[in-house]
Parts: structure tokens; sequence; C-alpha cells
């Protein structure tokens, strides 16, 4: 029997919704990119300058402004912290679950929507989105709601629908720019070729609907160049347009195929259905089977082009991923039904056991392998062993024919997995990854608040340090000359030195006397460790 009870899908997406929210109050914030959106959201309240997101080591971070905005709303209305900062991001991919939910309902039928947002839910990538403040998470919610609005307006001619569309497409626009109209255009031109109702999608009006949809984009670019003289708005265009059509933007890139990999990997949880699950919709456009080849238009758009850009990051094709998770729902609810498990199914089985058998003996072991970095023993045989349970009674359920409590135990050892992950594993990482936080929390603790901070420790850049000193104190700058550092500490004004270890042994050897404190983390997002000499002099003593 599928889920249908109200009490039970709910009870399922409460459990979704955990996995997203859970000490998103307390884990730091990740060194790169999400702490540089935390700084745009407060330079921004504390300057009032909402059109330009400038912060310390931020540059090549930025972007439009709305999720900047919906950031600063958050501390407006909860005080700045790490959830403050998060909670726009974690909403939208709540949100993305309820679409998946009450649209996929209504144009796939209950039992897929139901597996379509659990199946999401408990994949790899997209909660993740919630759980770091990241822009990926807002863009992925405004572009399903624009996928399911293009649905609607395909099959009911709403021109309620229609003002959705435009409406998120502007908002996506004025978050991330490309991205939606790259997948906006694949995906409308897909239907407006093959599918028999296509002259419903006229009812979009994009000769009306795509100017005012990118009026809000166009006046915050104008009054951006009226306020530097378009210094944002040709830096944006090169960094975000021309160098990623010619080229890889700051090293990550592959080979085409490489998409289809981390559809693999993030999808793991359900890797048994990956492949039936994009295989079919390779003949829905032959056999014009409606929901087949609705689905498949809005995995090819929000997926095959990006196979072919240079540049590639795995949340480029996040988009694609709930088109993705409702086609497995398919496969999933198709076996609930039928009962009977082909011969490719089976195969696919073997090789979705060997490969996550695999990966929990690698997470038992990374102990092992990397003992340099002092790495949680418990909780990695913790959340390893239920991984191995898990898939291993799923698998054991398969071969007995118990297909529907197969497809039950693969949906919960996922979500344990990903509870473990984010609730327990997690935590116990944090004093590896928390440096720049540590910094400032020792400051705070031994230093007074007038104290002027200047940062000699460049080493990775990461925003993080600078957003966690001003989050403490108000004068933070940069200074790496050795000269005017110790001229500081020798006056009598309130001064704490954050210093690289080649200027700590500098200015060790000219001030013996001087204390330092060490504190050392690795780089997030980044290659590598850092290493912090803190120093202050008695005018900022306690």
């Amino acid at each position: 029997m599928q889920p249908s009870r109200s009490l039970q899908i709910w009870a399922v997406f409460a459990a979704l919704a955990l996995v997203v929210l859970i000490n998103n109050w307390s884990i730091s914030l990740w060194d790169q990119d999400e702490a540089a959106y935390a700084g745009f959201a407060y330079n921004m309240i504390k300057s009032g300058n909402w059109l330009i997101p400038e912060f310390m080591w931020g540059e090549l971070h930025r972007k439009p402004p709305f999720h900047f905005w919906m950031i600063a709303g958050s501390y407006k209305l909860f005080g700045v912290s790490e959830f403050s900062v998060r909670l726009p991001a974690s909403l939208s991919i709540i949100g993305t679950y309820l679409l998946v939910l009450f649209q996929g309902r209504k144009h796939f039928g209950g039992p897929i929507a139901f597996w379509g947002m659990a199946v999401l839910g408990t994949s790899f990538l997209v909660p993740a989105l919630g759980k770091m403040a990241v822009t990926d998470g807002l863009l992925l919610f405004l572009s399903t709601l624009c996928g399911f609005s293009v649905l609607n307006v395909l099959r009911d001619r709403s021109w309620k629908w229609a003002v959705v569309f435009w409406a998120s497409f502007s908002l996506a626009l004025l978050t991330k720019g490309p991205p939606i109209l790259i997948f906006s255009a694949v995906f409308l031109t897909l239907l407006f070729a093959v599918h028999p109702k296509r002259v419903n999608l006229l009812r979009l009006h994009p000769w009306f609907g795509l100017p005012l949809a990118s009026a809000p984009l166009v006046l915050w670019a104008y009054l951006t160049t009226r306020a530097d003289g378009g210094a944002l708005l040709s830096w944006l265009l090169d960094f975000y347009v021309l160098r990623r059509v010619s080229g890889s933007v700051r090293g990550p890139t592959g080979p085409p195929g490489y998409y289809l990999v981390s559809f693999l990997l993030f999808f793991l949880p359900y890797l048994v259905f990956v492949p039936t699950a994009i295989g079919r919709t390779l003949s829905a456009f032959k056999t014009k089977e409606d929901d087949l080849m609705v689905l498949g238009g809005w995995l090819a758009a929000g997926w095959l082009l990006w196979e072919l850009s240079p540049s590639k990051l795995p949340v480029y094709a996040v988009v694609a991923h709930v088109p993705l998770a409702l086609l497995i729902g398919r496969c999933i609810v198709e076996l609930n039904v039928d009962q009977r498990a082909g011969r490719g199914l089976k195969i696919a089985t073997n090789f979705h056991s060997i490969v996550a058998v695999g990966f929990g003996i690698g997470l038992m072991t990374l102990p092992l392998v990397l003992p340099d970095l002092g790495l949680p023993v418990v909780a990695l045989v913790l959340v390893g062993s239920v991984w191995l349970i898990g898939t291993s009674t799923a698998t054991v359920l398969f071969w007995k024919g118990r297909y529907q409590r197969f497809t039950y135990a693969l949906a919960a050892t996922a979500w344990l997995f990903a509870l473990g992950a984010w609730g327990v594993l997690l935590p116990q990482l944090e004093p590896l990854k928390n440096g720049t936080k540590r910094v400032a929390l020792y400051l705070d603790q031994t230093v007074r608040p007038a104290t002027a901070v200047l940062i000699a420790n460049g080493q990775g850049h990461p925003p993080s340090l600078p957003f966690y000193l001003l989050t403490h104190f108000d004068d933070v700058e940069e200074n790496y000359d050795r000269d005017e550092l110790i001229a500081s500490m020798r006056s009598t004004a309130p001064v704490a030195l954050i210093l690289s270890q080649e200027l700590a042994e500098e200015i060790r050897a000219i001030e013996p006397d001087w204390r330092m404190e060490r504190i050392t983390s690795l780089h997030t997002d980044r290659v590598g460790a850092a290493v912090y000499y803190i120093t202050y002099n008695e005018a900022a003593a306690n």
C-alpha cells in the first residue's frame, strides 16, 4: 500500500525538515561563500548600502543582491547568528519539499509526489544546501517554482501561474543571474518542440513577461552603475558570464559526464533506481508519455548544457535534482505496485550493494587513512555502521521479494544517515574547522570591546575571519607592515594583532616577551590549514 494518510506524510516532511534545521545554530560558518554572504548582509545593515555587496575578502563571491537582502532581513528579525544567516536557505529547501509534495501530487499523483519529496530530502546535496547560506538553495526553490508554473500553464492555461512564473523568474535573476534564464529557455524550448499542448505556453506572453521580469535586475544594475561607475557590473559580466563560457572559473572543471557521475553520488541511497529513472526519459519523447516527457525535459534543461560548460561545480545542475527525484519516486511506486523486479533492477541492486558497502567501510576507516587530521573515530564508526546495517537490510529485503519494505529501508537508512552526519558527526568535526570563530571568541574573552583588531594573516582569505571579528569588535582592519604593527602595540591605544606564522616569528625576535596565543584550523572550501597567532597590548587587556 502506498503512503497516503496525511499524518504519515506530515511526519515524513517533519523528519526531512529536521535534517535541514538541526545544528544550524551551532555549526560555524563555512569559510568562503557562506561567510562572504553573511558579511555582505551584515555590511548592508551597517553601511546602509543595499545595492553593492561589499565585505573584506568577499570580492570573488559577489552576486546580485536578493539572497543577501533575505539574510539581512533574517538578521533584523532574529539577530546576527549562524542560524539567521542560514534561515533563508533552510526555508527555501523546506519550501522546495512542499512544492514537490503538493504540485507533484497535482501533476504526477500522490504516491509519486510523496516519494519524490522523500528521495529529494534524503539525497546528499539538496538538504546540504539548506544547511549553508549559499545562493543555490534559494535559486533551487525559485527554479522549482518556475518549473511547476510552466506545467500549470501548459496543462491549464492558467494566467495566475503565468504571473507566478515571471515573479519567481524575476527573483531568481536577482539572486544569481543567468542560471534561471538558461533553465527556463531550454525547458520551454523542449516543451514547445515536442509537447502536444505546446500552444498553451504562449499564455506566458514572453514578449511582455521577459522585459517586466528583467526590470528589477536591470534597475539594480543601473543603480549600481550610478554608485560605482559600473565597476561591479563589469566585474559580474566578466566573472560570471564571459569567463565561464570560455574556461573554468576558480579551478573546478571536468569532462562531459561530470554531472551524470554527480547524480550517482548525490542519489547514492537510491542508486539502484537512477539508471532506470534517467534511461526511461530518453524513450519518453518517442512514446509521447506525458509525465515522463515533462520530467525528461525538466531534467535535460537543468543538466545537459552544464555538461558542456568548461567550468563545473556540483551545484550548477542542482535544478535537475527535482525532476530526477520525482523520476526515482515513479520507479519506486511502480516497484511497490507491480511487486516484480526485472533483470536490470536485480543487476543494479547488486551494483548498489557493492558501492554502498564500500562507502560505509570508507567512512569507518577514514581515521586510519587520514590519521593526522584527528577525525572523530566513534562518530564515523557510528554513522558508517548505520549506513552499512541499513543498506544490508534493504538488500536482504529485496532478494526476499519484499519490495515495499526494501524501498522503506532505503529511505529510512538515508534519513538516519543524514541525521547522524549532520546531528552527530559534524559537531564532532567542528573543532577542526572553526578556527576563525575561535579567534574571535578568544579575543572577545580577553580584550576590551573598544580594541582595534589588526589582521596580519591573509592565509586563504576566509571571509569568516572578519565576519566573526566584526560581530564582536567595531574596528577591524588589515595591516601587514611589521613596523606599523609593532608601533601600534607599543602605543597607549588598545590593539590586538592576528598574525601569520612568518610575522609572528619576526615580531617575536624583536619583542620576545610578548605573549602569543596560537590557534589552528583546517580551511573549509580550500586546501590546507590555517595558523593564527594572537597578541594584544596592555591597554587592550580585559
